[in-house]
């Protein structure tokens, strides 16, 4: 193998390595949105129609939209460890210091107040099926 290919090779194998990366830290960003579209899931598919329920995929199918916009407004200024990089001040952070927090919070208790619904619907065998399950 020549050095060009050998450099070649190298370069292909870092830019891999890169995108793998970059995928990591994606599922990290996002992992939290998905477990909380996960549990609505469960929510809407297994919970019993009532004003609770409603109301709880409600307020998650209203919440979830601004968690991903106030995520994604918060840009390069995101970091899994806190870190000060720059202040964002545009869009949802004109107005709300820590919407991700307030619209992340909102998504999972509508989720919860959804999915509290199955305990009323099924009762015992719902409780019993939770202690055989981790979470």
């Amino acid at each position: 193998m020549s050095d060009h290919q050998a450099i070649a090779v190298r370069a292909v194998s870092s830019r891999s390595n890169g995108r793998i990366a970059q995928w990591r830290v994606a599922w990290i960003v996002w992992m939290d949105v998905v477990a909380c579209l996960l549990l609505t899931a469960r929510a809407a598919r297994f919970g019993a129609p009532s004003v609770v329920w409603y109301t709880g995929l409600l307020l998650t199918a209203m919440s979830l939209p601004l968690w991903v916009a106030a995520r994604r407004q918060l840009g390069a200024a995101f970091s899994v460890r806190p870190e000060a990089r720059h202040l964002v001040t545009q869009g949802l952070y004109s107005r709300i210091r820590h919407p991700i927090y307030v619209f992340g919070s909102l998504a999972y208790f509508g989720s919860l107040l959804a999915l509290r619904v199955l305990a009323g619907a099924f009762g015992a065998e719902y409780a019993a099926y939770r202690s055989k399950t981790w979470f």
